[in-house]
């Protein structure tokens, strides 16, 4: 089930903010509206793991090699920085080249 946070309205013209699990929007929709509130804005609450912050998606073993690479320049002492450029020279992912 996902949460669903949502602005409403209630029948006496108050605005009413809030959040509600529900399998998918139409059902929360429904709940909202036999709890008597006119929906205006109703958005998924994602998870950490699902926010995206490229255009396109980067594949989980991608991010699971940057962290591995990364962790083994940082216990090197090598400087963040130089580790960033040095693993962004290296890598095949275009979108996470770009990145870092």
């Amino acid at each position: 089930m996902a949460k669903y946070r949502y602005v409403a309205l209630r029948t006496d013209g108050h605005k009413q903010t809030g959040t509600i699990v529900a399998p998918n929007s139409v059902s929360a929709r429904f709940e909202l509206a036999s709890r008597q509130l006119k929906v205006r804005t109703l958005r998924e609450r994602k998870k950490f793991t699902q926010i995206q912050i490229t255009k396109t998606l980067v594949k989980p073993q991608d991010i699971a090699n940057l962290s591995r690479q990364l962790s083994a320049f940082l216990r090197a002492g090598v400087p963040i920085i130089d580790a960033l450029e040095a693993i962004g020279e290296e890598t095949k992912n275009g979108e996470l080249k770009a990145i870092l």
